[in-house]
């Protein structure tokens, strides 16, 4: 009995640590946690995602138990030959390590909501995410000062908070607006590793070395908008 209710327990604190405040994200900071993981997990209750994360986390829990089970079979002897392997493996990779190149990683700071902004300004100023009432996809830092942000359903965001405008996702857009961007990183690495919609990997080593020897006027780029143009002015990229 007592160890039922000790494994009840020990989910429930698992499934906090699942569904609670993860504030480990730009405009997040300095939140009280204590308060919002309590409207979490009291706008969770008895919802199906509830009972799906509940699931996932008992899932998780078994195969932590079967690993466990498995690592208990390990002998010493086994364990050191591991290391020993490890440890050669790590000084063969440490051997060919090349630092003589410059890695550039780019992440676009809460991009479907900066598209929304962008195309409604009146939004700049509101909490707003972009998703439906199951699922964000990520949210302003206006909103995520109530504890808003990606991943959340829509209908616990709105709990945390009650004037949180919801934009439905418009992939075509924001596909539209990252291949704009994306023709600017080819400009610095025409290899660049494009991990989703928002985010890429640039190896700017050769840019960087053809730069030294460009003329001043060179080296910055103007784009033209339509609001740059109706003003009559460009906007300078550095």
């Amino acid at each position: 009995m007592d160890s039922t209710k000790e494994k009840n327990g020990n989910y429930k604190d698992d499934l906090l640590l699942r569904m609670g405040l993860n504030d480990n994200k730009a405009g997040m900071e300095g939140l009280d946690k204590e308060k919002i993981n309590k409207i979490i997990m009291e706008a969770t209750k008895g919802s199906r995602f509830y009972g799906n994360e509940l699931k996932k986390e008992k899932q998780v829990n078994q195969r932590i138990e079967n690993m466990m089970q498995q690592k208990a079979q390990i002998t010493s002897q086994q364990l050191r030959k591991a290391q020993l392997q490890v440890d050669r493996f790590a000084m063969e990779l440490e051997q060919s390590r090349d630092l003589n190149n410059t890695i550039v990683h780019i992440d676009m700071d809460a991009f479907y909501a900066a598209v929304e902004m962008r195309d409604n300004p009146e939004l700049k100023d509101k909490p707003i995410a972009v998703g439906s009432s199951s699922m964000l996809s990520t949210s302003n830092y206006h909103a995520r000062r109530f504890g808003v942000r990606a991943a959340m359903p829509g209908f616990i965001a709105k709990r945390l908070c009650p004037q949180l405008i919801i934009v439905p996702s418009n992939f075509d857009k924001y596909r539209a607006v990252s291949k704009e961007v994306k023709e600017i990183l080819a400009d610095y690495d025409p290899n660049f590793m494009a991990m989703s919609l928002d985010e890429a990997y640039l190896n700017i080593t050769k840019h960087l070395q053809e730069r030294q020897n460009w003329p001043e006027d060179k080296r910055r780029y103007f784009i033209k908008t339509g609001h740059s143009l109706e003003n009559g002015m460009e906007r300078g990229k550095a």
